[in-house]
């Protein structure tokens, strides 16, 4: 069972992306809470979080968006639930996608 001292991550690989013919999602999910849906490609990333942490301003679900890695943006995802979660982050990564426009990735208002 996958923990925050060992957590398991889970590769996904895709035939398409934004800069790149070919991009990744590698996901983790925490047993008390959270979540890491961090999407790669050649030279493009990004990355939906959620994480509690108590000594921090940061939202505890946020946007790490597309050149700007180290931002905290509030997050449009507020879904807890993995299948949610899960549907919520496809849905804005194949939305920006098809607009071919990777700053529509948090644009939603509470995906899916």
């Amino acid at each position: 069972m996958p923990n925050s001292i060992d957590p398991v991550e889970l590769r996904v690989s895709l035939d398409i992306g934004f800069e790149a013919s070919m991009g990744q999602f590698d996901v983790q999910w925490w047993t008390n809470h959270g979540y890491k849906y961090h999407y790669s490609e050649s030279d493009l990333e990004f990355r939906f979080g959620w994480e509690l942490r108590p000594e921090t301003t940061y939202p505890a679900k946020h946007f790490h968006p597309p050149g700007n890695p180290s931002s905290h943006l509030e997050s449009c995802i507020t879904h807890e639930e993995p299948e949610l979660v899960t549907l919520a982050v496809i849905s804005c990564w194949w939305d920006a996608l098809r607009a071919d426009d990777p700053a529509r990735l948090n644009e939603f208002d509470d995906p899916p």
